[in-house]
Formats: C-alpha cells, sequence, structure tokens
C-alpha cells in the first residue's frame, strides 16, 4: 500500500482497484470482497459514483475499504 496509508474507512487506491480487477475479485454492486491489508481485515465494496479513469483503474470504479470482514 501507498505511503501514508491510515487504517480505516477509505477510499482504495487505484493500485489496489487494479490488483483485485487482475485477479477476478473486483467487488461488484451485490458483492463485496474481503481482503486483509498489512494483517488488518478489510471489505472493498464498490460505491457511488464514478472516479476519473486511469490505467490501474480504467473503469473508473469507486471502491471503498471499510475496517473488518462483513458477510455478503
Amino acid at each position: 500500500m501507498p505511503l501514508g496509508w491510515n487504517d480505516g474507512f477509505q477510499p482504495a487506491p487505484n493500485v489496489l482497484i487494479g490488483a483485485l480487477n487482475r485477479t477476478g475479485v473486483l467487488p461488484g454492486p451485490f458483492q463485496a470482497t474481503n481482503l486483509f491489508i498489512r494483517g488488518q481485515p478489510y471489505t472493498a465494496q464498490l460505491g457511488a459514483g464514478i472516479r476519473e479513469a486511469t490505467p490501474n483503474n480504467p473503469l473508473g470504479a469507486n471502491i471503498n475499504l471499510i475496517p473488518g470482514i462483513k458477510d455478503g
């Protein structure tokens, strides 16, 4: 994760969105993705709206990271 990473609710960095997309676990409208970042559990969920597209996030997905693991 990039320098300046803080644990807590935050938008996912585009680099992480790209990694989730490449491994086929990008969250969708009805499916969250559970993952660990620096040993801490997070749930990645699709947020409202879109972001500016980047090479790591070509669709402009707005993914939020929520501390903890959520079911569903």
